[in-house]
């Protein structure tokens, strides 16, 4: 019996040994993978709020650029607005209560207008145009002077909204234009 015993013991303590075997493997694979994948997930849950952070602020700035290179536009803009509507030749034709104005008066206020938007580098602008209630005149400066096709509907827009302005000069902002061409 005491073989037996032997052999018993020797297959228990095998056993033994195997389970503590697999034990002590289960327990380093948990002792080695767990603070890896704990770093992993943080290191990972960390970068990405760092990532939208900076991604956040790339927007918040850019869209603070465009908001000034905006309101630099509008400054030029109501800058080259205030220079032409403060010229006294200009006013005067545009005031015209005669039923015609002269072709040399109509050419000479073109030319002063194009002068003083030649001065102005304003990008996006193609082209002014000035109406009169007084004398029905229109007054094209800007990408082309060809007005064979012209946008009727634009033009009323536009020449109803001064009508219904209390100012003299209104800004109707970006607009379609009223050259067809």
């Amino acid at each position: 019996m005491k073989f037996l015993d032997k052999i018993r013991v020797s297959i228990h303590s095998i056993i033994h040994v195997s389970n503590m075997k697999k034990s002590f493997t289960i327990f380093m694979l948990i002792a080695i993978l767990m603070p890896l994948s704990i770093g992993s997930v943080s290191s990972m849950v960390v970068s990405r709020q760092m990532i939208q952070e900076e991604v956040s602020n790339f927007n918040e700035s850019w869209i603070e650029k465009q908001k000034d290179y905006l309101e630099l536009l509008l400054r030029n803009m109501d800058s080259l607005i205030d220079n032409i509507a403060n010229i006294d030749s200009i006013k005067n034709v545009l005031d015209n209560k005669e039923s015609a104005v002269g072709d040399f008066a109509s050419l000479s206020t073109q030319a002063m207008i194009g002068y003083i938007l030649s001065g102005y580098d304003v990008d996006g602008l193609v082209s002014i145009d000035l109406l009169s209630i007084n004398n029905d005149a229109h007054y094209h400066v800007g990408e082309t002077l060809n007005f064979t096709k012209m946008n009727l509907e634009t033009k009323q827009k536009l020449y109803d909204m001064a009508l219904q302005s209390p100012d003299s000069i209104v800004w109707a902002g970006l607009v379609d234009n009223i050259n067809d061409n």
